[in-house]
C-alpha cells in the first residue's frame, strides 16, 4: 500500500513539474509610437489686400499710399507646399483662386460703380524648412490670370482681362494640424490694358482710364495640414 502511494505521488509530481515547464511567459509589447507629421502641404483659406501700381482716379489701394479699406480686398482658397519630385531634384507646388470683393469707387467725382473681379494662380519653387516640417519658407515663381470688372446699372459695364507673371514668398507655421501662413506676391501685368464690355451688358458709354494689374498683394492664410 505504501509503495502504491509513493508511485502515485511520484506520478503527480512529474505531471505538475511538466505543466509548470510548459507555461509561456508573455512579453509586454512595446508602446506604439505616434508618427509625427512633417509635411508642409496644406489646404488654405486666404484673406488679404492688393496694392496697385496705378491709382485709377485715386480710388484704389496703391503702393504709394496704402489704404486697406480701398479695393482690392481679396478672399480665396488654395493649396500650397506640395512636393513634386523630378529625378534627383524636387519642386514645391502651389495654386489658388481668389475673389475681389465688390467695392464702390467713384469715377469723375459723381459716377459710382462697383469694382470687382477674380484671379487664379499657380506657382512652383523651392523651400527651406525645419527638421520636423513645422516651420518653412517657400519661394514660388508662377502666374496669375483673371479679370477685373467695373459696373453700374446705367452706363458702365467693362472688364479688363489680365495675365501676370508673379513671384511669391510664403513663410508657414504648422501647429499640429493647423497651418498659418503669410503669402507676399509681386505681380506684373503683361496683357493689354484695354477695357472691353462685359459679356452680359456690352455697355461702355463713359471713357475710362486704362489700369494695369501690376501690384503687390499680402494674403494671410489659415488651413489644414494634409498628409505627413
Amino acid at each position: 500500500m505504501f509503495r502504491i502511494l509513493r508511485c502515485s505521488f511520484l506520478l503527480i509530481s512529474l505531471g505538475t513539474y511538466s505543466q509548470v515547464n510548459t507555461i509561456k511567459i508573455q512579453k509586454e509589447k512595446p508602446p506604439v509610437e505616434k508618427t509625427s507629421r512633417t509635411g508642409t502641404h496644406s489646404l488654405d483659406l486666404y484673406a488679404g489686400s492688393l496694392a496697385y501700381q496705378d491709382n485709377f482716379y485715386k480710388q484704389l489701394n496703391t503702393g504709394e499710399k496704402l489704404n486697406f479699406d480701398l479695393p482690392a480686398q481679396l478672399i480665396g482658397l488654395g493649396v500650397s507646399g506640395f512636393e513634386w519630385r523630378v529625378g534627383p531634384t524636387y519642386f514645391i507646388l502651389q495654386m489658388d483662386a481668389q475673389k475681389y470683393l465688390p467695392q464702390y469707387i467713384t469715377v469723375y467725382d459723381t459716377i459710382q460703380a462697383t469694382y470687382s473681379g477674380a484671379r487664379f494662380g499657380m506657382g512652383a519653387g523651392k523651400y527651406v524648412s525645419s527638421a520636423n516640417g513645422n516651420r518653412s519658407v517657400t519661394c514660388y515663381l508662377g502666374f496669375y490670370s483673371g479679370r477685373s470688372t467695373l459696373k453700374n446699372k446705367n452706363d458702365i459695364a467693362v472688364q479688363k482681362m489680365f495675365f501676370c507673371p508673379k513671384i511669391s514668398i510664403q513663410p508657414k507655421l504648422m501647429i499640429e494640424n493647423v497651418a498659418l501662413s503669410l503669402t507676399i506676391t509681386a505681380q506684373g501685368d503683361v496683357s493689354s490694358l484695354k477695357r472691353i464690355p462685359t459679356y452680359r451688358h456690352g455697355k461702355q458709354d463713359i471713357p475710362l482710364a486704362n489700369m494695369s494689374q501690376t501690384g503687390i498683394s499680402a494674403m494671410l492664410g489659415i488651413g489644414y495640414r494634409l498628409g505627413y
